[in-house]
C-alpha cells in the first residue's frame, strides 16, 4: 500500500501519535539493548555502538522511518518543498492518478526517466503511486499546483540562490576580505560588476527580478518575521510621527496605524513600492499614513530639533542585505536628526550564539545569513555585530535598549548617542 510516496505495510497507522509512539517503542528496544550490554545508548553526543545485530539494526531502521514521518507532519507541506521540476506537477491531476505514459506525453520527456525521478521524489513524500505505474499527488505535492507563492520561491531557489551557491569557494579566492557589495558570489555567476539589486534593475533581467520578487513574496509569509510582531515589539503609544525608511507598500505601517489609533506615519521607499501602496492603502487610514518616494542614501534636510525629537526613524529587515560600508550610509542622513532627539529603531535579526535557541529558529537564521553571503557579500548581525557596526558609524551611537517578542525571528534595537 502507497501513502504518500512511502510504501507501509497494510493497514499501518500515520497519525502524529501512532508515529511517536512507534519512535518511542524502537528508540527504547534500542536503549535497553546497550544497557544490557554495557554501552552508552546513542544520543547527540555518543556515536552508535559497533556491530549491533540484525534485531537491533531494523529497530534503528524503523526509528529512522518514524522519526522522519514524524518530522515531515511537524513541518507541514508548505515548508517540506524545496525541489522539483516546474511543469511536472500540473500535468499530474489533483484528485486522482494519472499513467507516467500521459504525464511523458505532456511534458515531452522521456518516460523512463520520469519515472524514476517521480519514484525518487516518492521516498521525500512528494507524489505517490496509487496503482502499478500510476502517479498521483501526495498532501506535499499538491502544494506544488495549489499555491504559487511557494512555487515561486522554488523557481528561485533553482534558478538563482542554488547557482550562486556553486560560486561561493571561486569568489571567496578573487576578493578573500573584500566588503564590497559587488563581490558576492552572485557576481561571479552572473559574470557582472553590478550589486544584487542594481542588477536586477536592468533591461533584460526582468525574468530575473521577477524570480526575487517572487522570494521576497514568499519571505513575507515568514512566521518568525510575520508583521503580527511589531506592534508589541515597542511602545508605540509613544511615538508621536514615525518614519518608515524603506517600509515598501506600507503593510507594516497599515498594521501599526489599526492598532495605535494617534500615530501618523510616513512610509519612504522606491517609486514602484509607493505606488502599489498608495493603490492598496486603505481609506480610513489615508490621513494617518503618508507614502512618499524616497531613496535611502540620499541626503536630508535639516530640521529644526523641535521638530527631529517629535520624530522615531523605523527600518525594519533593511540592513541585513547590504554590507557594513552600506549600512553606514543608510544610518548617516539620520544621525543629525537622531542627534537632536529622534529615536533610532532598528528591527532585524540578531543572530544567537549556537545552540542557545530552539534549533529551528536557528536553522532559519543561519540559512538567510548563507543568502546573504552568496548574494549580497552581507551578513545576519549578532547583538555584537550591531553594537561595533554603529559604534563605527558614529562614536557615541549606542545600543539603548533591545525587545524581541515571543516567537518572533526579529529584534527591535533602538539606538541613540549617549548623553
Amino acid at each position: 500500500m502507497a501513502t504518500n510516496g512511502i510504501l507501509l505495510a497494510k493497514g499501518k497507522k500515520q497519525t502524529l501519535l501512532a508515529l511517536a509512539e512507534e519512535v518511542q517503542c524502537e528508540a527504547k528496544a534500542i536503549t535497553d539493548f546497550c544497557n544490557a550490554n554495557g554501552s552508552s545508548s546513542p544520543s547527540l553526543f555518543q556515536d552508535w555502538p559497533d556491530d549491533l545485530p540484525e534485531h537491533i539494526q531494523a529497530s534503528r531502521m524503523k526509528l529512522r522511518e518514524a522519526a522522519n514521518a514524524v518530522h515531515d507532519i511537524a513541518v507541514g507541506p508548505f515548508d517540506h518543498l524545496f525541489s522539483l521540476a516546474w511543469s511536472i506537477p500540473e500535468a499530474v491531476p489533483l484528485g486522482g492518478g494519472i499513467p507516467y505514459s500521459e504525464v511523458a506525453s505532456k511534458c515531452g520527456v522521456n518516460i523512463s526517466h520520469l519515472r524514476r525521478v517521480l519514484r525518487f521524489c516518492m521516498v521525500n513524500r512528494l507524489f505517490q503511486e496509487p496503482q502499478p505505474d500510476h502517479v498521483a499527488h501526495s498532501v506535499f505535492s499538491a502544494y506544488l499546483v495549489t499555491n504559487k507563492v511557494l512555487l515561486g520561491q522554488l523557481e528561485f531557489l533553482c534558478e538563482d540562490s542554488f547557482q550562486f551557491s556553486t560560486k561561493l569557494v571561486e569568489a571567496h579566492k578573487k576578493w578573500p576580505d573584500s566588503k564590497g557589495p559587488n563581490h558576492a558570489a552572485f557576481n561571479v555567476t552572473r559574470e557582472t560588476e553590478l550589486p544584487r539589486y542594481a542588477y536586477l534593475y536592468q533591461p533584460g533581467n526582468e525574468q530575473q527580478a521577477k524570480r526575487f520578487g517572487n522570494m521576497l513574496e514568499f519571505a513575507r509569509l515568514e512566521r518568525a518575521t510575520d508583521v503580527r510582531f511589531v506592534p508589541p515589539a515597542y511602545k508605540w503609544e509613544d511615538v508621536d510621527t514615525l518614519v518608515d525608511v524603506g517600509g515598501g507598500t506600507g503593510d507594516v505601517a497599515v498594521t501599526l496605524a489599526k492598532a495605535f489609533p494617534r500615530l501618523r506615519i510616513t512610509v519612504e521607499d522606491q517609486a514602484q513600492s509607493i505606488a502599489t501602496g498608495k493603490s492598496t492603502l486603505p481609506a480610513e487610514l489615508q490621513d494617518r499614513i503618508q507614502l512618499v518616494e524616497r531613496d535611502f542614501f540620499e541626503p536630508r534636510m535639516v530640521e529644526p530639533d523641535l521638530i527631529s525629537k517629535t520624530k522615531t526613524y523605523f527600518l525594519r529587515m533593511i540592513l541585513h542585505n547590504w554590507p557594513d560600508k552600506d549600512v553606514a550610509r543608510i544610518i548617516q542622513p539620520l544621525l543629525p536628526s537622531v542627534r537632536a532627539g529622534a529615536r533610532l529603531l532598528i528591527m532585524e535579526m540578531m543572530v544567537p550564539r549556537p545552540g542557545t535557541v530552539p534549533e529551528t529558529m536557528e536553522w532559519w537564521m543561519r540559512s538567510l545569513d548563507m543568502e546573504m553571503m552568496i548574494q549580497f557579500n552581507s551578513r545576519v548581525r549578532s547583538k555584537e555585530d550591531w553594537q561595533e557596526l554603529f559604534e563605527g558609524i558614529s562614536p557615541g551611537l549606542v545600543m539603548k535598549s533591545t525587545t524581541t517578542p515571543h516567537g518572533s525571528g526579529l529584534t527591535v534595537m533602538e539606538f541613540g548617542f549617549e548623553n
